[in-house]
């Protein structure tokens, strides 16, 4: 069963930050990820808006997603 991640990251170093997303988007779409929103624009609906960067990835079941984010390889 598909499954999806949600990320919100606070870029608290600038210098490393397209490093970093580049070596993620590769890995992410190595292990099967697919990202589907990355930086959107984005509004509050309700409550206070989101403080960074937002990204939804789409992934083949939620043991792939979790086998990701538990890798030694992900930063």
């Amino acid at each position: 069963m598909i499954a999806y991640s949600v990320s919100i990251a606070k870029v608290t170093e600038p210098k490393g930050w397209d490093e970093y997303a580049k070596r993620s988007r590769t890995l992410t779409s190595e292990r099967g990820g697919r990202i589907v929103i990355r930086r959107g624009r984005q509004i509050a609906v309700e409550g206070a808006p989101l403080d960074g960067k937002v990204g939804i990835v789409e992934w083949p079941s939620y043991e792939d997603a979790v086998a990701h984010y538990q890798s030694s390889e992900y930063l």
